[in-house]
């Protein structure tokens, strides 16, 4: 069965990321960096969810940046890779990064 044009737009509107302000307080990350984190840090997605306690569906939808995330659900994970020692970066030129602070990685939660 073949979707008609307007459900096809519709279906790719659904799940394309959207744009929202920043709430006070919120960490604004994007998903490029958390896997840039965890690649610094050596963790795997599920190492992630251990040390920031969301659910898998949450960091596959954050890294592959399908729909907004929640802001508590963003300060979870920006928490868990902060403590260990990563620092994220956004300058007012739009340019985004990822630092690893100087001093030993942390073993991978367990």
């Amino acid at each position: 069965m073949r979707l008609k044009g307007h459900k096809k737009r519709l279906i790719k509107q659904k799940y394309l990321p959207t744009k929202t302000k920043q709430k006070e307080g919120s960490t604004m990350i994007d998903g490029k960096q958390i896997r840039a984190a965890r690649a610094m840090l050596g963790w795997s997605r599920e190492d992630l969810l251990k040390a920031s306690g969301i659910s898998m569906s949450a960091l596959l939808r954050m890294e592959g940046a399908l729909a907004d995330s929640r802001g508590s659900t963003l300060n979870k994970v920006a928490k868990a890779l902060t403590l260990a020692g990563i620092e994220f970066i956004t300058r007012d030129d739009g340019a985004i990064g990822v630092i690893l602070k100087a001093q030993n990685p942390p073993d991978a939660p367990q």
